[in-house]
């Protein structure tokens, strides 16, 4: 009996011990907080001159700009949605399709969906391998007693210098608020290198 214990110690040990640390272990397709954090890098280095529209139930603006660091990590803070894939919360949720031909280009396409997490559909367009990102779309859908979010968000890139370089985001959306008409909104942003 003793050394039944032992053996199921040693056991116990042996497995923890090998098992990888969370932080270790990439979870999704792609880390998405890094991904930002370097084109943020990227784009503050080279004072990429921004030309953005907003659009909010019709009423449109235009600007053009050279952002800085900080106004940067605020653009592309919304990106960082896409990295739910990541999380260990919905780890199982996603069911996986792919690679799959794009009717419209020569890319590759893995698509993730899941019913029930907030980002429903990632899509990530790529060449060869999904190193070579070209095109992320990924659609966020939340709702609860107050309001219904939906916002489709996407990223593109072009190959600068060997790795990918962001070229254009957008979000387009709506959101219903309980005895309110429902907003309509997007925002296309092109980035000039």
């Amino acid at each position: 009996m003793k050394s039944q214990g032992c053996i199921f110690f040693y056991f116990l040990l042996f497995t923890v011990a090998c098992s990888p640390t969370p932080g270790s272990v990439r979870l999704g397709p792609i880390d998405f907080d890094r991904l930002i954090d370097e084109q943020i890098s990227e784009l503050s280095k080279h004072r990429n001159t921004l030309e953005k529209e907003a659009e909010v139930d019709g009423h449109r603006s235009d600007s053009t700009l050279v952002p800085t660091e900080e106004i940067w990590k605020g653009e592309l803070a919304i990106f960082r949605q896409l990295g739910m894939i990541n999380k260990p919360l919905h780890q199982g949720s996603y069911r996986q399709e792919g690679p799959l031909d794009d009717p419209r280009s020569n890319l590759k396409i893995q698509q993730y969906v899941s019913a029930s997490s907030p980002l429903r559909v990632l899509r990530i367009f790529y060449q060869e391998s999904i190193e070579q990102v070209r095109r992320i779309e990924g659609t966020l859908n939340e709702t609860n007693q107050l309001y219904h979010n939906e916002r489709k968000l996407t990223l593109e890139f072009d190959e600068g210098n060997g790795k990918a370089v962001l070229t254009f985001y957008g979000i387009t959306g709506r959101q219903k608020v309980v005895l309110r008409d429902t907003v309509r909104f997007s925002v296309n942003a092109r980035i000039n290198w």
